[in-house]
């Protein structure tokens, strides 16, 4: 027995090692041509290999530093922008793979839909879209993508495998040994109705994700990272006992649960989510000086990729001990810095981050703090305050990022 365990603790080092020795990956920093460098401390765009990470894009026009009036030139102005961070990168939108929308009002929901059509209605893509609090730059709409720079490496999933002739976005897009899901919230697709307990919405959000990984040929177990968006805080312990059902024991995904103000079609839960088929590639990282959860790990690495959960400024087996914000981010960084280290890198193989900020009025105090953890190489950022009743918690800020190995 103890020459077996001790052949297979071998076989994962040198596994390890040989993903290391192998790694092929460099990173590039994108910037268009009228980005004004060091500016604030995030890049553009980062390509990492063949993926490029977009930071949030707002309504702002680089060449005016204005919004426009009308909310449907400020969409075609956030997308303008998208296509500037990708123009640099020998990329267009037919590249782009997975979509976060920001909304500060979802009664703007269906007019954004209009001018997003003009983009993307021959486009296969994921999206999420959800209604938050406050955008930066006083910004009503903020949209983040991640593109690939070969366009036929996309492989749309539809549910049963029926293409559809005309779509804002389709439920999944495969990249390789990656699958990006789109937002899943609470109806039943079939009847289009709510449930009437929260539990049951729940469940029926994780059957939607379910049915997507089915016509994709995989299960909730190849699940890495997932995002669940809920509208209420007290919600959160019902949400997690619906959730263990689901996952369970070490090999649980990289989580985050995140409090914002609306979510689309009623619903009081999406589920925005990442799996992978490279199962034997899979490899959960937790610091030592955290206690093992059964609802979510650390950190989920899949290959050369690290998908790190939000971390807040709670000191493990201490909790949140200082009101200060720029205390509580230094805390937030460390923790995300153990993880990282974990899995053998640091703040320079970060290459994207969403920052959750309990209060966008704490914005310049981000950005003054966040920038020292990182040499000049920014990562991609996207920042968004996404609930508006902050006395709900005592936590200032979260981060969530995606690190990768290079060459």
């Amino acid at each position: 027995m103890r020459v077996r365990l001790c052949l297979l603790i071998f076989l994962l080092v040198l596994m390890i090692f040989m993903d290391v020795v192998n790694s092929q990956i460099k990173k590039q920093i994108i910037i268009p041509e009228d980005y004004k460098i060091g500016a604030l401390p995030y890049s553009p765009g980062v390509l990492a290999g063949d993926i490029l990470y977009i930071s949030g894009q707002t309504s702002k026009s680089p060449v005016s530093g204005q919004h426009p009036k009308l909310f449907p030139d400020q969409v075609r102005q956030a997308l303008e922008n998208v296509k500037s961070v990708l123009t640099p990168a020998k990329m267009e939108f037919k590249n782009i793979v997975s979509v976060n929308v920001y909304l500060d009002d979802l009664n703007n929901f269906d007019e954004m839909n209009k001018v997003y059509q003009e983009y993307f209605s021959t486009i296969p893509t994921v999206r999420t879209t959800l209604e938050v609090a406050r955008l930066p730059g006083d910004s009503h709409i903020e949209i983040t993508c991640i593109a690939v720079a070969d366009e036929s490496a996309k492989k749309p999933v539809f549910i049963g495998n029926k293409r559809q002739e005309k779509f804002l976005f389709c439920p999944g897009i495969f990249v390789d040994n990656i699958l990006y899901l789109s937002g899943q919230g609470s109806r039943n697709p079939e009847t289009k109705q709510q449930s009437s307990t929260f539990e049951e919405q729940i469940k029926q959000s994780l059957e939607n994700v379910g049915v997507i990984l089915k016509s994709a040929g995989l299960s909730f177990n190849d699940i890495t990272w997932c995002n669940l968006y809920l509208d209420d805080m007290s919600n959160y312990q019902k949400l997690n006992d619906v959730y263990r059902k689901y996952f369970s024991g070490l090999g649980t995904p990289a989580r985050g649960v995140i409090f914002v103000n609306k979510i689309p079609g009623d619903s009081h839960i999406e589920i925005s989510s990442v799996a992978s088929t490279n199962l034997l590639g899979k490899r959960v990282v937790r610091p030592f000086n955290i206690e093992p959860d059964c609802d979510l790990c650390k950190g989920i690495m899949i290959g050369d990729m690290l998908y790190l959960s939000p971390r807040s400024g709670c000191i493990p087996g201490q909790g949140i001990v200082t009101n200060d914000f720029e205390l509580q981010l230094r805390q937030v960084m460390r923790n995300l810095l153990d993880v990282l280290q974990c899995a053998g890198m640091d703040f320079s193989n970060v290459v994207s981050s969403t920052v959750y900020l309990k209060d966008l009025n704490d914005y310049d105090k981000l950005n003054k703090i966040y920038g020292q953890f990182f040499n000049k190489e920014f990562p991609s950022r996207t920042c968004i305050q996404p609930y508006s009743n902050q006395k709900e918690t005592d936590i200032l800020v979260q981060i969530s990022m995606i690190a990768v190995r290079f060459k």
